[in-house]
């Protein structure tokens, strides 16, 4: 971060960590920064930008940042009571916009009653994968799943299917192209559990939150170009004009990209091209008001799923250098997202925040194929064939996002306090344009490499041939309460009505128009047994909408979700190791399936409810971080799927591992001519996984990386990334659990050179 105003400074660090961080413009008026690099803690952050100015920072009992004079409250002092959060009049807690999943509240990720994993823009770096998203998967109970071909995969949490909002908003799901560029990302997200009151109808397991760059106050540019063993190229800028005009009044951001991909099988590969600018406007405080438009293009030959034998065993003709796919597949992707938000405070303690979005999503498949091993009497060595199939499709998806919320915080037994209400509206349209051109083969393992698995190019379809039509409109509340020293109570309901229309006008069985509407909320409450460690516990709730019919002709009801979780979390020895760990129990309720007794008969599309699913499980995390130069991160999850009252439930577990780990570790050199020098590497290791068949699992997996960074100027650094070191060919996704398809590999030993710099 360059030297500039202090509190400009001091909003860049509250960003870039998601922390609050409260001062009084007074106080910080007129002062400046130096200029801050390297792996920081955000204390270590801050301490560095109040050095020389007469002020420290400690932290409140509730986690806040407090900024004060270094004579009043030193920086390594405890807050007492009275001034635990205000130290002036005319206290501020900078932070402009509403991009995180806790910004809607004034509250710190220490104080807030639920399990938060955030991934900073510094995580993403050092890990260096090929796709940023996937350093979710070192999170505890965080897995990868699938990748449609467009490099952004979806992902289970706690052992449910996970959603990828955007600035705390649902996104287009349709087969990945609506998920943001990795160049327009400052941060990722975990809110672990039901999040209903927060995004409406959504999974039980939890959410991931992509949180996007914003401008900077400061005048910059910086260049990232990469390449590896397989030929691809990467180059990415960010730009950044603090003083946009010559005025303090707006700050302007753009990033860009331009990649080629190529990987270990010839005929994949992946062309992306993206773009985004940004601009801010600051009213002096009381109003801001940001404005982005974010372009992404991608054009690929993806390597799709493939089938194993039924024993659960990979053919030995298949590797990471087969190609799976047609020959002639070109598949593209284009999502367009334009994005407002203002906020407006009044009498300094109600704020008025309006964001309304709109996204256009195009996936338009020429062609795409997928081997699968339907053939009637199971994949094995003795019956050594699979097909493949191929189609012509466009998906064309379109979303309008408005929302309105107002903040009211206000003194109470002079302690903070605070509620929010707000409303929002969201609509949705998906048309899916489609032509099949039927199956392919069956073909022998030992000829699946070869290029006549393609099949002739087929024209473009121009009617739809279905489409649906989704609307959601909500009402919420939440409120922070302080009622006592050291203890925080965090609440909230929420009432959604959701309507959701599907056409396929050529099968009307299909076709379905449901109404379905949902009162949901959450409880927590945080207490601070030190200044720096938090227990808590709490209890949310969530709903889907499920679709389908009873043989009696009912419509089936939404399928419900409730958690209940306790944990800690804080930070030891002067901030050096931080931590936090949870217990949690898992409910989903009233899960639909269909109907055993019809499944096949096409002129009787009936569904039934299972029993109880309950996912128990354990989350540990430890952050080290020593004045020598030491980091490590450990993370560790440990998961319990059942299900109970029903002899279906086997088949509707997830694919999750039982036990998860992920441990890296840096050392940064602090002198000498190696001063700078960052190595480092670690281990990812997943458990066995279950599967729809009762003979075997999924094997376990351990995968392991290397790092190694020097800066080659002051302000350049070269950086090297080995994946996957000791080459490791393991199974990434296992699909729904079944042998049938759906499978891929991981990538094989990558090796990634990059150098960052800026300018």
């Amino acid at each position: 971060m360059p030297a500039g105003p202090l509190r400009e400074s001091l909003i860049t660090i509250s960003n870039r960590f998601g922390i609050n961080v409260i001062a009084s413009d007074s106080m910080v008026a007129g002062k400046r920064a130096a200029a801050i690099s390297g792996m920081l803690s955000p204390d270590d952050a801050l301490a560095k930008a109040l050095a020389g100015s007469g002020l420290a920072v400690s932290r409140s009992a509730n986690g806040a940042y407090v900024v004060a004079k270094a004579t009043k409250v030193g920086a390594s002092a405890a807050l007492t009571k009275a001034n635990a959060l205000r130290v002036d009049d005319d206290l501020i807690v900078i932070g402009k916009f509403q991009q995180s999943l806790i910004d809607r509240i004034p509250i710190s990720p220490l104080e807030l009653p639920f399990s938060l994993n955030t991934i900073t823009r510094e995580d993403i770096n050092r890990r260096g994968f090929i796709r940023p998203i996937e350093v979710l998967d070192t999170l505890p109970n965080v897995q990868l799943g699938g990748d449609a071909g467009y490099g952004n995969p979806n992902f289970l949490v706690r052992g449910f299917d996970a959603s990828v909002l955007v600035n705390n908003r649902v996104t287009n799901p349709s087969r990945g192209p609506g998920q943001p560029d990795d160049v327009f990302v400052d941060r990722y997200e975990v809110l672990k559990g039901p999040a209903s009151i927060a995004l409406g109808p959504i999974a039980g397991g939890g959410v991931i939150n992509v949180v996007t760059k914003l401008p900077e106050q400061e005048n910059f540019v910086d260049m990232y170009v990469a390449a590896d063993q397989f030929g691809s190229v990467r180059a990415e800028v960010d730009i950044n004009d603090g003083r946009l005009f010559g005025s303090d009044a707006f700050s302007f951001r753009l990033s860009a990209a331009v990649r080629d991909y190529e990987f270990d099988a010839e005929e994949v590969d992946r062309q992306e091209f993206a773009v985004r600018p940004v601009l801010s406007f600051d009213a002096g405080g009381a109003t801001t008001a940001n404005f982005s438009v974010g372009y992404k293009r991608t054009e690929s030959v993806p390597n799709v799923s493939f089938p194993i034998f039924d024993d659960g065993s990979v053919p030995e003709q298949f590797g990471t250098d087969t190609f799976f796919g047609s020959a002639n597949t070109d598949v593209v992707g284009e999502d367009l997202l334009v994005d407002a938000q203002v906020r407006h405070e009044f009498l300094d303690n109600l704020k008025l925040t309006l964001r309304g979005s709109y996204q256009d999503t195009t996936s338009d498949y020429q062609d795409r194929g997928g081997l699968y091993n339907y053939t009637g009497n199971g994949f094995s060595p003795a019956n050594p064939y699979v097909y493949a199939y191929s189609q012509v499709s466009v998906i064309e998806q379109q979303t309008v996002f408005l929302d309105a919320q107002l903040l009211y915080d206000f003194k109470f037994a002079d302690r903070d306090q605070a509620i929010v209400v707000g409303a929002s509206y969201d609509k949705g349209d998906l048309d899916l344009f489609q032509g099949r051109f039927g199956q392919l083969g069956p073909f022998l393992i030992d000829e699946i490499d070869l290029p006549r698995i393609g099949s002739p190019q087929g024209s473009a379809p121009t009617d739809r041939t279905s489409w649906v039509d989704q609307t959601l409109y909500s009402v919420y509340a939440e409120a922070v309460i302080r009622p006592i020293d050291r203890l925080t109570i965090v609440g909230g309901v929420r009432y959604d009505d959701y309507e959701d229309i599907f056409v396929l006008p050529s099968n009307d069985i299909f076709s379905r128009s449901q109404q379905e509407s949902a009162v949901t909320g959450r409880v927590g409450v945080t207490y601070a047994l030190t200044e720096n460690i938090n227990t808590f516990v709490s209890f949310a709730q969530a709903f889907v909408p499920q679709v389908g019919v009873t043989r009696t002709g009912e419509q089936v009801e939404a399928e419900r979700s409730r958690n209940y979780e306790i944990g800690f979390k804080g930070s030891l020895f002067d901030g050096a190791l931080g931590f936090d760990i949870a217990a949690f129990s898992t409910t989903r309720l009233n899960i639909a399936v269909d109907d055993p007794e019809t499944v096949g008969d096409f002129t009787q599309i009936f569904r039934i409810t299972i029993g109880e699913q309950v996912n128990r499980g354990i989350e540990l995390n430890l952050n080290l971080k020593t004045e020598n130069g030491l980091r490590i991160d450990l993370g560790y999850g440990y998961l319990d799927q059942e299900i109970k009252d029903s002899a279906l439930g086997a088949a509707f577990v997830r694919n999750a591992p039982d036990h998860q780990i992920s441990l890296f570790g840096t050392y940064a050199v602090q002198q000498g001519v190696l001063d700078g020098l960052n190595v480092g590497g670690g281990v990812r290791y997943f458990s066995t996984r279950p599967s729809s068949a009762p003979m075997f699992e999924f094997p376990s997996v351990t995968v392991a990386d290397g790092f190694l960074s020097y800066p080659i100027h002051s302000d350049t650094t070269a950086q090297l990334n080995v994946l996957n070191l000791f080459d490791e060919q393991y199974l990434e996704s296992a699909g729904f659990g079944n042998t049938q398809g759906l499978q891929s590999f991981g990538v094989p030993r990558t090796i990634v050179l990059s150098v960052r710099t800026r300018f």
